[in-house]
Order: structure tokens, then sequence, then C-alpha cells
């Protein structure tokens, strides 16, 4: 019986999805509608962040706030769930959400998937970095199985060599040290894990940057995600633009080998 409702509630979700799209971009390569209902985030999970990212879309006044009550949280969730249906993908982001109190990060993870939801987690990775065995706890202790981290040159913040990158190439050792991590952390617990990152292109630099992403890629296995042709097709996140030079993607990256 709960397959069957699982099923009905899915395709409801599914057509209502399809239904609110322009008939324009009705085409047959058209996923919204026919392969899931959409994406959705979290709004004031924890609206500070300890960066200062160029492209940032926080208010001036966002370190000032205070993240919204747990309960609040789980209300939006429910609204989100309701929508997207069984599995839908949720974004658990704001400002730097693992600012947020270790508790509290694990009882939002694990409510969201208690009620069908399938929790990604939005991170610069920086406090993954401080907190050695964080990612772990998040797993094991609130059933996490999908991270993401901001990693390019529009990001400031990084308290170490990497505070001074000028290329996406000289991020390629922070983009293999959140690898490692990330394998280590299936490693040791056991689960599954999926991991995205971002890319930026800025203007000249697109090339090279893809370049040397690529090769980045090809020696970490598949760790890296250059900004390629074959993006819109296992991304479930849409492009987000900053202006007309600026270009940040995000992609659902193939599992890293153990």
């Amino acid at each position: 019986m709960r397959v069957a409702a699982e099923a009905s509630e899915t395709r409801a979700a599914l057509a209502a999805a399809w239904a609110g799209l322009p008939h324009a971009l009705r085409g047959p390569t058209q996923f919204l509608g026919r392969h899931y209902a959409g994406c959705s985030a979290t709004i004031g999970a924890m609206p500070r962040c300890d960066f200062t990212c160029s492209g940032c879309y926080l208010g001036k006044d966002a370190n000032l706030m205070r993240p919204r009550p747990v309960e609040e949280m789980k209300t939006q969730m429910r609204v989100i769930r309701s929508w997207l249906g069984p599995a839908g993908n949720l974004q658990l982001t704001d400002g730097e959400v693992t600012l947020r109190g270790e508790a509290e990060l694990v009882e939002l993870i694990a409510y969201a998937r208690r009620i069908g939801l399938v929790p990604m987690l939005m991170t610069h990775g920086e406090t993954f970095r401080r907190k050695p065995g964080l990612l772990e706890r998040l797993m094991t202790n609130g059933g996490l199985t999908e991270v993401s981290f901001h990693v390019d040159t529009t990001m400031r913040g990084r308290r170490d060599g990497y505070a001074r990158a000028a290329t996406e190439a000289d991020l390629d050792g922070l983009r293999t040290e959140f690898a490692q991590m990330i394998r280590t952390a299936r490693r040791r617990t056991g689960r599954r894990l999926e991991a995205a990152s971002t890319v930026t292109r800025c203007g000249a630099r697109r090339g090279h940057s893809r370049r040397a992403l690529g090769a980045h890629r090809r020696r970490n296995g598949g760790s890296a995600t250059s900004p390629g042709r074959g993006l819109a097709r296992t991304s479930r996140l849409q492009p987000l633009r900053a202006g007309p030079r600026l270009e940040t993607r995000h992609a659902l990256r193939p599992a890293l080998s153990p």
C-alpha cells in the first residue's frame, strides 16, 4: 500500500510541475515534470556565513540574523515535501548551515529523511576542515547522503594558502583534499555519500579552467566536475548566473571510488 501511495503521489507531483511549465519549455529534453518535480531549499536555516564571496546573494545584515527555530524549519520541510513528493531534492542551505549547532543540524537532516525528502548539505567545506569527524557524524547520526562543496575563485574566507588562489587550477589541491575527505567518510562509516561541487568560469580564463579541471578530474577518478556539455543531463540544480561574465554551476558528481 505504501509503494502504491507514493507512486500516486509522485505522479501527482510530476503532473503539477509539468502543468506549471510554459508551453515553450515542454520540449522532448525537458526533465521537469517528467523525471522530477523540481528542487527546493530551506530559508533561514543559518543566515550567517564566515565567508565574504564576491558573488554572494546574502543581504548586508545576514550576519546579524539568528537562525530560524528547528520546528519552523521542519514546517518548511513539510511544505516542500507536499510540493516535491517522495524523494524530493532538498538543499539544506542559506548562509553557511554548518555553523548551526551540530545537534540541530543532525535533527534537521534526520527529519528531512524521515518525511521522505533527500537533503543535500550545501557548504563551503571549511567547517569540515576545522572539525574532523563532523561529516561522518552527520552521515551516521543524521543520515546525510549528499553534500555539495562550493570551491571556486569567487570565494573569500579560506584561512590558508587557498585564500590567495587566482585561478581555478590553484584550487585543485583543495578539491583533492575534499575528495579524500569524502572517500574517508565513506570508508569509516560504510555508508553512501554522493558529492557535488561548483565550477566558476570567468571571462578569458574559461578555457584554462576547463582544461585544468579536466586534468584534475582524470587524476582523481572523477573528483572534479568540468563545466562541459553533459552538465545539464546530470545536474539536480539549476545554473546560477551572476552577470554576463560570471557563471557558476552545480553538478551531481558520479560516486568516487573508495
